[in-house]
């Protein structure tokens, strides 16, 4: 039924504005053409039960049964409501407000009362298309705000994932780093307050800039950098570490924090292990667009544990899970191990 409640002036001006054209059109085309006005004071009466006849199919016949797809008794009861309505609109115009038009035409005359069935049933349709046009754009409206607000539902629940992953990552690094650092202060090494200056920076990087969704590459690979750093002071010489970089400018970004986990795990799980020979080959390349990670590592092929450790750690585990929420279908990872060789695959479209 009508909600009175949620009427405007708007809506009601539609309304009004509709009905003038359909008494306009039947006026000119149905009525008297020379006698504009004429035409409108005859009509009015009739267009009454017209009105009556819509609004009732439209908000009681439309609802009950026509959009629940109970077709054949809505047709039957629009031809039966709107026969008798015109049945009834015809004998009161015609016996009761003009009754001389009653001496001259038999208004139960079956042409004439086709016609007016045609007049009632051409009303219907138009109004009955309209409400659909409307509900189908309403429909289309809420739609886009349902999907609008399950994207946004999605991204919450996304950046959330990520917020929980970012933060299983850094005391992951941490950890490795702080276990550095107490190797070198049970040593008495020298180089103990420059690891405490470059762990201060990394922490820096994390705390700060991290915080964001994507960050400079230039200033990733400048956190790796001083990852890497520290790992040459740990090791000293006997590590030998090649790191290159290209096509790297300061227009690329990416998330934060992707590359370490790798970077760690070459040096935790392979140089660690080895007593000598130990080397890692760390690569950056960017090439239309395309940053190409790869990060090959000698490993102790005596040590079975070590592919266990590579590829179920806890870094390499997240790294991945964010990948896939990140770069979903922009990325490739490839994780092989050869004998005494370790090395990772990764591209991804900047």
């Amino acid at each position: 039924m009508i909600d009175f409640k949620k009427l405007n002036i708007t809506r009601i001006g539609l309304h009004i504005l509709f009905w003038i054209v359909v008494m306009g059109y039947f006026a000119i085309f149905y009525g008297y053409p020379d006698n504009i006005v004429e035409s409108f004071s005859n009509n009015i009466y009739s267009f009454l039960f017209y009105i009556f006849n819509v609004y009732f199919t439209l908000y009681v016949l439309v609802p009950r049964f026509l959009i629940k797809e109970r077709y054949l008794i809505f047709i039957v009861l629009v031809i039966l409501i709107t026969t008798v309505i015109v049945l009834i609109e015809r004998y009161i115009v015609f016996t009761i407000i003009f009754p001389e038009w009653g001496k001259e035409v038999n208004f139960l005359e079956l042409r004439r009362l086709l016609i007016y069935l045609f007049y009632n049933y051409s009303i219907l349709a138009a109004a009955i298309l309209i409400k659909f046009v409307k509900i189908w754009y309403k429909n289309k409206i809420e739609a886009n705000e349902l999907e609008k607000k399950q994207i946004e539902t999605e991204l919450k629940l996304k950046q959330a994932e990520l917020t929980i992953l970012k933060a299983q990552i850094h005391p992951h690094f941490l950890f490795n780093t702080l276990n550095n650092l107490y190797g070198l202060t049970l040593n008495k090494s020298d180089k103990a307050p420059e690891v405490v200056i470059k762990i201060s920076e990394l922490l820096d990087y994390i705390l700060y800039e991290c915080s964001t969704p994507k960050v400079k590459l230039t200033n990733e690979l400048k956190h790796i950098k001083n990852y890497i750093g520290l790992e040459e002071i740990r090791y000293n010489k006997k590590l030998k570490i090649d790191y290159t970089e290209n096509g790297i400018d300061e227009t690329f970004e990416v998330a934060p924090l992707l590359f370490l986990p790798f970077i760690e795990n070459s040096f935790k799980h392979g140089a660690s292990e080895m007593v000598s020979g130990a080397w890692i080959k760390i690569y950056f390349d960017v090439n239309d667009k395309k940053l190409s990670f790869k990060v090959v590592n000698s490993i102790n092929a005596n040590k079975d544990s070590n592919i266990l450790n590579y590829v179920d750690g806890i870094g390499l585990n997240n790294v991945k899970k964010r990948l896939e929420l990140l770069y979903k279908n922009k990325y490739e990872l490839n994780i092989n191990i050869d004998k005494s060789i370790f090395s990772v695959n990764l591209d991804i479209e900047l």
